[in-house]
């Protein structure tokens, strides 16, 4: 086993974005020395996280998981995104969590944790597209979900909040502590 200079916890080459190139730009990773966390943010971003994962003996792992923009139509301005050129703007696309069609993925071998999961209130906020307290009971009950999950399988959350920090403490450690 090689040692890496550095962990990149948080990538998205499993993203369409990179579906010309993202072999090459794991190869360049790897040869950089840097390993990678391949993180999931629906089923299929998740699923291609895993298969890419497994094309590589050791620096390439996934997170897998239901981000919680995904959970309402909503749209996602460039502005917002676009650390790099040419990133465009989105909708979101709608899905609802299946326990049952992440845990394979959740426990293969190379996904080493659950998520891109947690609370997001930024853009509901922003953009309306439901009733404030629809939106967060989905995305409350959406992590809660993810939350057993990752209990189930033994392997840790990676989180993403974003405007509501108190409630995904509330959520989080009432849930976590209710089944220790």
């Amino acid at each position: 086993m090689s040692i890496p200079k550095l962990i990149d916890i948080h990538s998205h080459v499993n993203f369409n974005a990179f579906k010309n190139d993202g072999h090459e730009v794991l190869k360049r990773t790897l040869d950089a020395g840097v390993w990678t966390i391949l993180v999931g943010s629906q089923i299929d971003t998740s699923r291609r996280a895993v298969e890419y994962a497994e094309k590589y003996p050791e620096g390439i792992y996934a997170a897998v998981g239901l981000h919680p923009i995904h959970l309402s139509d909503m749209y996602v301005d460039a502005k917002e995104i676009s650390a790099a050129e040419g990133v465009p703007s989105f909708h979101t696309r709608v899905e609802r969590f299946s326990y049952d069609a992440y845990k394979p993925l959740a426990m293969h071998p190379k996904t080493v944790a659950i998520g891109e999961c947690g609370l997001d209130y930024y853009r509901v906020m922003e953009h309306g597209t439901w009733n404030m307290e629809q939106i967060k009971n989905l995305q409350a009950d959406t992590f809660r979900q993810q939350i057993a999950l990752a209990r189930e399988v033994k392997k840790p959350l990676m989180i993403h909040c974003r405007n509501a920090y108190e409630d995904l403490l509330h959520y989080g450690s009432y849930y976590v502590c209710a089944r220790l």
